[in-house]
Protein backbone atom coordinates (compact mmCIF):
# COMPACT_ATOMS: atom_id res chain seq x y z
CA UNK A 1 0.00 0.00 0.00
CA UNK A 2 1.70 3.43 -0.99
CA UNK A 3 1.83 5.78 1.49
CA UNK A 4 -0.88 8.17 -0.08
CA UNK A 5 -3.45 5.19 0.13
CA UNK A 6 -1.61 4.97 4.13
CA UNK A 7 -3.09 8.09 4.63
CA UNK A 8 -6.65 8.30 2.75
CA UNK A 9 -7.24 5.30 5.16
CA UNK A 10 -6.18 6.49 7.89
CA UNK A 11 -8.23 9.36 7.34
CA UNK A 12 -11.20 7.46 6.70
CA UNK A 13 -10.72 5.57 9.74
CA UNK A 14 -10.76 9.52 11.87
CA UNK A 15 -13.85 10.35 9.73
CA UNK A 16 -16.05 7.47 9.51
CA UNK A 17 -17.10 6.91 13.33
CA UNK A 18 -16.98 10.66 13.66
CA UNK A 19 -20.07 10.95 11.18
CA UNK A 20 -21.79 8.36 12.54
CA UNK A 21 -21.93 9.66 15.51
CA UNK A 22 -24.74 11.70 17.25
CA UNK A 23 -23.93 15.54 16.78
CA UNK A 24 -22.84 17.90 19.63
CA UNK A 25 -25.65 19.50 22.15
CA UNK A 26 -25.03 22.95 20.03
CA UNK A 27 -24.37 24.22 16.76
CA UNK A 28 -21.12 26.09 18.22
CA UNK A 29 -19.81 22.42 19.58
CA UNK A 30 -20.63 20.91 16.40
CA UNK A 31 -18.41 23.89 14.12
CA UNK A 32 -15.76 23.26 16.50
CA UNK A 33 -15.79 19.89 15.98
CA UNK A 34 -16.17 19.69 12.65
CA UNK A 35 -12.80 21.77 12.51
CA UNK A 36 -10.99 19.16 14.99
CA UNK A 37 -11.67 16.45 12.72
CA UNK A 38 -11.12 18.04 9.51
CA UNK A 39 -7.92 19.30 10.47
CA UNK A 40 -6.57 15.88 11.95
CA UNK A 41 -7.81 14.38 8.47
CA UNK A 42 -6.54 17.10 6.77
CA UNK A 43 -3.29 17.24 8.48
CA UNK A 44 -2.91 13.24 7.37
CA UNK A 45 -3.63 13.69 3.84
CA UNK A 46 -1.07 16.70 3.20
CA UNK A 47 1.55 14.67 5.21
CA UNK A 48 1.18 11.85 2.80
CA UNK A 49 0.70 13.80 -0.82
CA UNK A 50 3.41 16.37 0.64
CA UNK A 51 6.02 13.57 -0.59
CA UNK A 52 9.51 13.21 1.77
CA UNK A 53 10.42 16.86 0.95
CA UNK A 54 7.32 18.60 2.01
CA UNK A 55 5.50 16.95 4.58
CA UNK A 56 6.11 19.64 7.00
CA UNK A 57 4.44 22.15 4.49
CA UNK A 58 1.76 19.38 3.54
CA UNK A 59 0.34 19.05 6.74
CA UNK A 60 -0.06 22.80 7.60
CA UNK A 61 -1.74 22.91 4.40
CA UNK A 62 -3.63 20.40 5.16
CA UNK A 63 -4.61 20.92 8.85
CA UNK A 64 -5.67 24.75 7.99
CA UNK A 65 -8.00 23.85 4.79
CA UNK A 66 -9.31 20.40 6.51
CA UNK A 67 -9.85 22.22 9.70
CA UNK A 68 -11.70 25.22 8.20
CA UNK A 69 -13.79 23.12 5.88
CA UNK A 70 -15.03 21.17 9.08
CA UNK A 71 -15.79 23.80 10.75
CA UNK A 72 -17.47 25.30 7.39
CA UNK A 73 -19.79 22.36 7.06
CA UNK A 74 -21.01 22.03 10.39
CA UNK A 75 -21.15 25.64 11.29
CA UNK A 76 -22.31 27.13 7.43
CA UNK A 77 -22.58 30.88 6.63
CA UNK A 78 -23.45 33.47 9.60
CA UNK A 79 -23.04 31.49 12.40
CA UNK A 80 -23.16 34.96 14.71
CA UNK A 81 -25.65 36.74 12.88
CA UNK A 82 -28.51 37.89 14.39
CA UNK A 83 -32.31 36.90 13.52
CA UNK A 84 -32.95 40.64 12.18
CA UNK A 85 -29.24 40.17 10.10
CA UNK A 86 -30.72 36.92 8.84
CA UNK A 87 -34.40 38.14 8.16
CA UNK A 88 -32.61 40.36 5.24
CA UNK A 89 -32.67 39.59 1.60
CA UNK A 90 -29.06 40.60 1.36
CA UNK A 91 -28.05 38.37 3.94
CA UNK A 92 -30.57 35.60 2.25
CA UNK A 93 -28.70 36.35 -0.76
CA UNK A 94 -25.17 36.03 0.39
CA UNK A 95 -26.38 33.10 2.03
CA UNK A 96 -26.78 31.29 -1.27
CA UNK A 97 -24.50 32.09 -2.56
CA UNK A 98 -21.74 30.79 -0.10
CA UNK A 99 -23.27 27.25 0.10
CA UNK A 100 -22.65 27.82 -4.22
CA UNK A 101 -18.88 28.44 -3.27
CA UNK A 102 -18.91 25.52 -0.98
CA UNK A 103 -20.39 23.06 -3.41
CA UNK A 104 -17.56 24.41 -6.42
CA UNK A 105 -15.29 24.30 -4.06
CA UNK A 106 -16.47 20.51 -3.02
CA UNK A 107 -16.08 20.08 -6.86
CA UNK A 108 -13.11 21.04 -7.46
CA UNK A 109 -13.81 24.55 -9.15
CA UNK A 110 -11.71 27.05 -7.42
CA UNK A 111 -12.26 29.87 -9.56
CA UNK A 112 -15.74 29.06 -9.37
CA UNK A 113 -15.87 28.61 -5.84
CA UNK A 114 -14.23 32.27 -5.30
CA UNK A 115 -16.54 33.68 -7.52
CA UNK A 116 -19.58 32.72 -5.27
CA UNK A 117 -17.42 33.96 -2.05
CA UNK A 118 -17.05 36.88 -3.48
CA UNK A 119 -20.72 37.67 -4.14
CA UNK A 120 -21.02 35.93 -0.51
CA UNK A 121 -19.66 38.74 0.66
CA UNK A 122 -20.51 42.12 -1.17
CA UNK A 123 -24.53 40.90 -0.40
CA UNK A 124 -23.08 40.82 2.91
CA UNK A 125 -19.80 42.10 4.09
CA UNK A 126 -20.34 41.84 7.77
CA UNK A 127 -20.13 37.90 7.74
CA UNK A 128 -16.74 36.94 7.95
CA UNK A 129 -17.08 33.07 6.40
CA UNK A 130 -16.67 34.12 2.70
CA UNK A 131 -13.52 35.82 3.43
CA UNK A 132 -12.26 33.21 5.42
CA UNK A 133 -13.07 30.83 2.81
CA UNK A 134 -11.51 32.41 0.09
CA UNK A 135 -8.13 33.28 1.66
CA UNK A 136 -7.85 29.01 2.28
CA UNK A 137 -8.33 28.96 -1.55
CA UNK A 138 -5.55 31.52 -2.35
CA UNK A 139 -3.63 29.79 0.85
CA UNK A 140 -3.84 26.10 -1.46
CA UNK A 141 -2.83 27.89 -4.59
CA UNK A 142 -0.04 28.86 -2.52
CA UNK A 143 -0.92 32.96 -2.80
CA UNK A 144 0.00 33.58 0.91
CA UNK A 145 -0.62 37.74 0.04
CA UNK A 146 -4.05 37.22 -0.93
CA UNK A 147 -4.95 34.64 1.86
CA UNK A 148 -3.34 36.47 4.29
CA UNK A 149 -5.38 39.76 2.87
CA UNK A 150 -8.85 37.65 3.47
CA UNK A 151 -7.79 36.01 6.77
CA UNK A 152 -7.72 39.42 8.33
CA UNK A 153 -10.81 40.55 6.33
CA UNK A 154 -12.87 38.11 8.18
CA UNK A 155 -11.19 38.88 11.65
CA UNK A 156 -11.94 42.88 10.44
CA UNK A 157 -15.58 42.34 10.12
CA UNK A 158 -15.07 39.59 13.67
CA UNK A 159 -12.68 40.17 15.72
CA UNK A 160 -13.51 37.36 17.66
CA UNK A 161 -13.85 34.84 14.61
CA UNK A 162 -11.54 31.95 15.27
CA UNK A 163 -10.77 30.10 12.26
CA UNK A 164 -9.39 33.29 10.21
CA UNK A 165 -7.02 33.92 13.54
CA UNK A 166 -6.08 30.24 13.58
CA UNK A 167 -5.25 30.65 9.73
CA UNK A 168 -3.05 33.35 10.12
CA UNK A 169 -1.41 31.57 13.31
CA UNK A 170 -0.85 28.66 11.09
CA UNK A 171 0.87 30.68 8.34
CA UNK A 172 2.97 32.35 11.02
CA UNK A 173 1.56 35.51 10.53
CA UNK A 174 0.22 37.24 14.09
CA UNK A 175 -3.73 38.25 13.78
Amino acid sequence: MTTRAKAWALTLLVLVPVALTPGCASDDDNKWLGAGVGAVAGGLAGRAIGGKNNRTGGTIIGAVVGGVAGYAIAGGFGSDATEEEKASPGYQQANQEFDKGVEAKKAGNDQAALQHYTAASQHSPDQPEPYNNAGLIYLGQGDKTNAELNFRRALSVDPKFEPARSNLEKMGLRP
